[in-house]
């Protein structure tokens, strides 16, 4: 009697195994199928780049043409100040790994940009994000604020939206401080990726227990053609777009959004007006973005040989406006000139103990 249940059991078992494993492979093909057909569809962009990937550049951070998934750069020099970044293996300039929560009783803040943003040409710790860690928890009565530097050198406004996407699924923020990114001639490069990333944006990366089975297909099938010939769209059109669905996307989810605004370098600094662009702010203040900015006029606060990066003093000052303007909720159409960078601590050309820079 044993036996003869034992057997049945086996006929079972074999009947439902096979039809599972049909199932399986049926599914495998049809998932083979529509990933080749999505190639098809859009050309240079791979399948999880919507948003469960970015691409090579914003996986680490490229300084001086140098790939740094990871760990410590070399040691760099502006003039007389060597500087180091280091990059954790998220990707973030961050010594600790992030976690998807805040510790308890902390304020997230997101910062995304360019290297401006990053810091190139400082060391840890003096960096816009780090000080503004420390000068908007000393403003909001001692809550903490954790702020994540998430820049990346060479960025557009492109890069910063697939950053943005994949960030705000993986972990959770409070706030979003982006810079208005240059880099124009990587957008343009773009053009034609971008518009199919758009063009696929309601596309989502598929249930994690789909995952596996998807990036196992993804390595037996060949890689994606080249991207075709960059398409001629208006750079600025772009570019502003792309913000507009950053700024609608943390908006949606509740989460405040503030974009910094800086001159390109030492030259605009004296030059500008000292304000934002109007056709910016009219454009991402319906969609709840605020803005700050500082005018970092002086000679003080840029590099020594490097006339387009931030010195340690110029970064400071920028936190501390930026400290000002969040804590107390405004929005600021026209730059401050305070704090000077003469006055707050960091070095910069002419500080003490520091040589001028070049002019």
């Amino acid at each position: 009697m044993r036996e003869e249940s034992r057997c049945a059991g086996l006929r079972l078992g074999s009947r439902v195994r096979a039809p599972f494993l049909l199932g399986l492979l049926i599914g495998a093909v049809s998932m083979a199928g529509a990933l080749l057909r999505w190639r098809a569809d859009h050309p240079g962009v791979h399948p999880l780049d919507t948003g469960s990937a970015d691409d090579a550049r914003l996986r680490g951070t490229v300084i001086e043409g140098v790939l740094m998934p990871q760990g410590d750069s070399p040691v760099l020099a502006d003039g007389p100040y060597t500087w180091n970044a280091f990059i954790n293996p998220q990707g973030f300039r961050e010594r600790a790994e992030l976690q998807r929560s805040a510790p308890m009783g902390t304020r997230r803040v997101l910062a995304l940009g360019d290297s401006q943003m990053l810091g190139y040409g400082l060391n840890d710790g003096v960096t816009i994000p780090d000080r503004l860690e420390v000068a908007l928890s000393a403003r909001l009565g001692g809550t903490r604020v954790e702020v994540i530097n998430a820049a990346a050198f060479g960025a557009c406004a492109f890069d910063l939206l697939r950053r943005w996407r994949r960030l705000e699924r993986e972990f959770e923020f409070d706030a979003v401080l982006f810079s208005r990114p240059g880099n124009r001639h990587r957008e343009e490069g773009l053009q034609e990726v971008r518009k199919a990333w758009h063009h696929a944006a309601t596309w989502r990366a598929p249930p994690s227990f789909y995952l596996p089975l998807e990036r196992l297909l993804l390595r037996w099938l060949p890689p994606p053609a080249p991207p075709a010939p960059a398409v001629t769209v208006p750079y600025d059109d772009a570019e502003l777009y792309d913000i507009q669905v950053l700024a609608d996307e943390a908006r949606t989810r509740g989460i405040d959004t503030w974009m910094l605004e800086l001159p390109a370098n030492v030259d605009s600094a004296r030059s500008g007006t000292g304000e934002g662009e109007a056709r910016w702010h009219q454009a991402l203040a319906p969609l709840g973005v605020r803005f700050v900015g500082h005018r970092v006029e002086s000679r003080t606060c840029w590099g020594f040989v490097d006339r387009a990066h931030l010195s340690e003093a110029g970064a400071n000052a920028v936190a501390i406006a930026i400290a000002d303007t969040m804590a107390a909720g405004r929005s600021e159409s026209a730059w401050p000139a305070t704090p000077r960078c003469e006055d707050v601590e960091g070095a910069g050309p002419g500080k003490s103990g520091w040589p001028t820079g070049e002019p």
